[in-house]
């Protein structure tokens, strides 16, 4: 009798602690979300659609949904203790409207080459104009775009920047147009620019030879979105860019009358949108 009244209390310590490891287990631990953007979610995943989606809730009760595209991984952790700092998840959604900026660098060259050495006595001696130089070297750009979202597929804005050809430094302000194919995390993009470039002599009033002309621009690349908020571009494309210059020579005789010539470059840009 005494061994059967152990056994019995045996089996109630034993319940007693199954229960209370089981609840132990169930309030330790959580769902944790770890997204491609570097955000990790901490909360109960609380539906889930096979290949599409996934909806998790946060302690504040906050509840956020991610395509299945944008997690990296899924785990079960234990809760962080009273001492932990609590997660803080801020700006999830890309935004889809508003104001942008767009910081971009580029880097073009001609792909039609120009000579302008003229013929004296049978004779051809080089010429090396202020011409030749800016559009036979590379060119390196920086602009800045001011800008708005209509809709996750189409913004527009103005922008300024600074274009470096040879020695000639050229102030381009321009109107910009992008439209977005996809609302996605990567998406195709295209980019046309067309405005004005001013050479820095003509802005100050210094004698110069060169002066700005039109210019334009189309490109075609890919947007990246690094987290929602900040997105990496990377396009190619054609540049237009007039110039006005003195410096023009037929034979051996010095044409001072102003002419307007033309570069036709290959474009590569990259840069951030905000």
């Amino acid at each position: 009798m005494r061994k059967a009244g152990w056994l019995f209390f045996s089996a109630i310590i034993f319940a007693l602690l199954f229960t209370s490891l089981q609840a132990t287990a169930q309030t330790i631990y959580e769902d944790v979300v770890y997204l491609k953007n570097g955000n990790v979610i901490h909360g109960i995943i609380i539906e889930q659609i096979p290949k599409e989606s996934l909806k998790i809730k946060t302690a504040d009760n906050s509840i956020f949904v991610f395509k299945l595209d944008e997690i990296l991984k899924i785990t079960k952790e234990e809760l962080a203790t009273k001492n932990s700092k609590p997660v803080k998840v801020k700006n999830l959604e890309k935004k889809k409207m508003g104001f942008t900026d767009i910081l971009e660098g580029s880097f073009s060259w001609s792909f039609v080459k120009t000579n302008s050495d003229y013929e004296y006595n049978g004779h051809t001696y080089p010429n090396n104009s202020e011409f030749d130089q800016m559009n036979n070297t590379l060119s390196l750009g920086a602009h800045n775009v001011f800008g708005y979202l209509f809709n996750p597929w189409f913004s527009t804005g103005a922008g300024i920047g600074t274009q470096i050809y040879s020695s000639e430094l050229f102030v381009p302000l321009f109107l910009d147009l992008r439209a977005n194919f996809l609302d996605n995390n990567i998406s195709p993009f295209a980019n046309a620019k067309v405005g004005y470039s001013f050479s820095i002599n003509e802005i100050l009033g210094n004698d110069n030879n060169i002066e700005g002309g039109l210019m334009g621009s189309f490109s075609g690349g890919l947007k990246y979105f690094v987290n929602p908020r900040m997105a990496i571009t990377f396009s190619v494309g054609l540049l237009y860019q007039e110039v006005k210059t003195y410096d023009n020579y037929s034979n051996y005789n010095y044409n001072p009358e102003i002419s307007t010539r033309s570069m036709n470059r290959l474009l590569i840009q990259t840069g951030f949108v905000f």
